[in-house]
This record gives structure tokens, sequence and C-alpha cells, in this order.
């Protein structure tokens, strides 16, 4: 891997994030990225031990470390491949560029704790209508379902017999849209004279696989 561009880089994650967390942290709400390049075994550079992933870490050697502010562009240069996510990858010819842009344009991205911590204070935990476990609320069902072909029972409507189940998860106050920020890396090259965009949530790297 020769560069590696983060939206996210948390020293206290696994995976690609600490690489660039470990030297330059950049958190959700932060307003740049983080773009580390990397160098050979003997090309120099600092050695860094990071976990890739739970109870597994591995060295690599890092030229340097940068924060990338929102909107501006940084670039790469084939021959190598685009990695997103680690399933979506493109591939660039050499002597092709590609230009990776860390915006907040991308969708919205929600954060689970202001979500339920807003809840809580909301009192939204308590005994709601769908949060009734599936064993509990299977075996209404069938009570109200044996119920209804009684003789003299009278006729109702399915929605009525089980009103839980047009009932969406309840949404904390609008405050939590406050706590809402998409955080995106965007990726574009030209290749084979076409333009070409893709987006990841965390990052987008090369490297000199061809």
């Amino acid at each position: 891997m020769k560069t590696l561009v983060l939206t996210r880089a948390e020293p206290d994650a696994v995976g690609m994030s600490p690489l660039g967390g470990l030297l330059c942290p950049a958190g959700f709400a932060d307003d740049w990225g983080v773009r580390v390049d990397f160098c050979g075994h003997d090309e120099g550079g600092q050695l860094l031990r990071a976990p890739v992933s739970p109870g597994l870490f591995r060295s690599a050697h890092v030229r340097g470390a940068t924060r990338l502010p929102l909107g501006t562009p940084t670039f790469v240069e084939g021959p190598g491949i685009l990695a997103f996510d680690g399933d979506r990858e493109r591939a660039l010819a050499p002597g092709q560029r590609a230009t990776l842009t860390v915006t907040r344009t991308g969708p919205r991205v929600i954060d689970p704790r202001a979500v339920l911590r807003l809840a809580a204070e909301q009192g939204l935990m308590f005994e709601l209508p769908h949060w009734i476990d599936p064993p509990r609320r299977r075996y209404r069902r069938r009570l109200l379902l044996e119920s209804a072909r009684r003789p003299g029972f009278p006729e109702t409507p399915a929605d009525e017999l089980f009103p839980d189940d047009r009932i969406g998860m309840a949404a904390p106050s609008r405050d939590a849209s406050r706590r809402i920020r998409p955080a995106y890396c965007t990726a574009s090259a030209q290749l084979h004279g076409t333009s070409l965009t893709e987006r990841s949530p965390w990052r987008a790297y090369s490297s000199n696989r061809h």
C-alpha cells in the first residue's frame, strides 16, 4: 500500500483507521481527513505497529501523515489499485492520476450514541407496543386469532387486531439531527477517457498492484 486517505483516523479503532489515528487523529466531527504515505522497509520512514484486527498487530513503514482539510484535493498516480471499503476496486494504469477529496456531500451518518442518549432522556425506552419481544408478539397474535374465530366475536380488521405491526420504531426529537454529520471520501479519476467517482464512508487507498 502506498497511500491511505481516511475520513476518520481513530487511534482506538482497529483496521485501517489507526494507521492514521496513531499519527494524526481525526474524529467524526472534525473538518479534515488524514493522508498517510507509506514506503518500503528499505526506504526509511517511521516504523508503526497498529492493530489491524482485534488482537492482531502489524508493522508498517510510514513516510508521513498529514491533515487533509475538507474539499482539498490530493493526488495519487498509477500504476496501482484504488480500493474503497476493501470491496470495490478500480485499476489505475501507469501514468493515470486520481484525485481524492474528503467531503461531507454523502448520505447522512447517524451518531448512535447521541440518538440512544436522547431516546433515554425522553423516556422512549419503557414499555412501547412496537418493542414487544417476538415470542410475546406471536403469543398475543395467536390468542387474538383464536378469539376472533369464536362465535359471536365481532369482525375486526387485521390492522386493528395487530396495531403494533403498523407502528415503526419511535424516533427521538429532531435535536438528534444536530449530531448527524456525513463524512465521505470522494475519489475521481480519468480511466480510459471516462470520468469515475466513487464514495466511501471510511477510506480510499492505492497500492502498487497492477
